[in-house]
């Protein structure tokens, strides 16, 4: 699993819940289980090279568009 963000990649490694992070707690119990037990592994990624992005957030029109790139996605004009 690909993350750009530093403090959740943490919060997945570490046990324990910190103050303030109780409201995700059952999900937050799974994604620690699939870590410990290997099925998952968390990589931090560069915002810029991470392709979710384009999902939580707005871009300009460059950057969206190397985004929809390298996911496969073409402007329907080319087809």
């Amino acid at each position: 699993m690909n993350c750009d963000n530093s403090a959740a990649i943490i919060m997945a490694k570490e046990s324990g819940i910190q103050k303030g992070a109780k409201h995700f707690k059952r999900k937050y119990h799974y994604v620690r289980e699939c870590i410990e037990t290997g099925e998952i592994d968390i990589v931090k990624v560069h915002t810029d090279d991470n392709l979710a992005d384009p999902f939580t957030k707005a871009f300009a029109v460059p950057k969206l568009t190397r985004h929809a790139r390298s996911m496969g996605l073409r402007p329907a004009s080319s087809f």
